[in-house]
């Protein structure tokens, strides 16, 4: 996919960015992408807490330490990815993005977007998997690993944006 194709379709995802070709602006994009992925996760926390609900209410507590493993994880994640501008927010002030980079920038934003409704969806089976325990026993721990593997996921996006 182009460049300008990547663009379009993180716009779509996350309206009103302008993109960071704009030195102005990039600073913007990366905030409101940031914001949109940790919304994101905090929706799938908050879909776990449904889950979690639901075993209490038919007072299997079997899994719970798990699920808040999980539930950890995912705040863990979402705070990393919502305030990692505290550890590289004057780097759009004095750096412009060449082309490889820009590439390389919009892939992690848009791997990391489908990474996370990936995670969406899956949470959202668990509902459904409430009363087949082994497969919501798998499904927690996928999850847990799918929710690592965003972290590291992340810290390469970040690695791309400081690298000079």
């Amino acid at each position: 996919m182009s460049l300008h194709g990547k663009l379009e379709k993180l716009v779509r995802i996350v309206p009103g960015i302008a993109g960071y070709q704009d030195r102005a602006a990039a600073g913007d994009t990366d905030k409101a992408v940031r914001l949109k992925l940790a919304s994101e996760l905090e929706q799938i926390k908050r879909d776990l807490e449904k889950v979690k609900t639901s075993l209490m209410d038919r007072n299997d507590l079997s899994l719970l330490p798990a699920l808040e493993r999980v539930a950890s994880k995912l705040d863990k994640t979402g705070n990393l990815i919502k305030y990692a501008s505290r550890g590289y927010s004057g780097v759009f002030d004095t750096f412009r993005f060449d082309q490889p980079k820009l590439e390389r920038l919009y892939s992690f934003d848009l791997e990391l977007l489908d990474d996370v409704a990936v995670l969406k969806s899956r949470t959202r089976e668990m509902r459904r998997l409430r009363d087949e325990m082994p497969a919501l026993k798998g499904s927690a721990e996928k999850i847990g690993k799918e929710v690592d593997a965003l972290e590291k996921k992340f810290l390469g996006r970040q690695a791309v944006v400081t690298e000079g």
